[in-house]
């Protein structure tokens, strides 16, 4: 599968493709009513993801993961294995993550970096392998751990996306840095012009990240088209 580049992301954002993007991010957004509940319920749970419980971000809970923030993940289609539950809320590996989460600052854009803050020392990955070990969790169901404790800064890696955008195997956290600062980050701008014609409808589009802003859009251009398997082609618009 052919490398994306961050000019033909930017071409895959503009016209003809925004009007797309602007509806499938305010359609994510959306209620349906539930006729037994008599009442209305989020279309897709991922757009609970970042407010539940205030958020996980917020000052009193920024630096350690809890219950709110396992749950959280669940709405974005993950389970959390027991164990590595437990090592998250309680213990010496909490201890240790929380340590590390001290030395990441909330409320810094991943974009707003002129080096990639998330290489293979940084502190990002310290966590990563304290939450992934020895469980296995994946780097899917870690990514959106670490994503709901700093989603300014941190990307999530949901299978669909990395298909869609052709990431490293070993390295995707770079190639999403590189999407976004390149080109004088012309990615972001492009995200910043879809998010705020999404939220003159939808509010909550407003509030989220501008790297949640493009995994959803990604997710939902090409989630109906990936087949999930090593033969996916990958997006047909974010492949220039």
């Amino acid at each position: 599968m052919p490398k994306r580049t961050a000019a033909g992301i930017v071409t895959a954002l503009r016209p003809p493709f925004r009007s797309a993007h602007v509806n499938n991010l305010q359609d994510y957004f959306s209620l349906d009513y539930d006729q037994e509940r008599h009442d209305f319920v989020p279309k897709f749970e991922g757009s609970r993801f970042e407010f539940l419980d205030g958020g996980g971000d917020k000052p009193n809970v920024a630096d350690e993961i809890t219950a709110a923030d396992l749950a959280a993940v669940t709405c974005l289609g993950v389970d959390v294995p027991e164990g590595a539950m437990l090592r998250m809320l309680e213990g010496t590996d909490a201890r240790k993550i929380r340590e590390l989460l001290k030395e990441i600052p909330t409320g810094v854009d991943l974009h707003s970096h002129s080096d990639n803050p998330l290489g293979s020392a940084s502190k990002a990955w310290a966590v990563w392998d304290i939450i992934n070990a020895p469980n296995g969790m994946g780097r899917t169901t870690t990514s959106k751990i670490l994503a709901r404790k700093r989603p300014q800064l941190i990307p999530i890696l949901d299978s669909v996306v990395v298909c869609a955008l052709a990431l490293s195997d070993t390295n995707a956290w770079d190639d999403i840095f590189q999407f976004m600062t390149q080109n004088y980050c012309a990615v972001v701008d492009e995200l910043k012009v879809i998010q705020a014609a999404a939220a003159l409808t939808h509010g909550d589009v407003g509030r989220i990240s501008l790297l949640r802003v493009f995994d959803i859009i990604v997710w939902q251009q090409h989630r109906s088209e990936c087949t999930r398997k090593s033969n996916c082609p990958g997006s047909s618009i974010f492949s220039s």
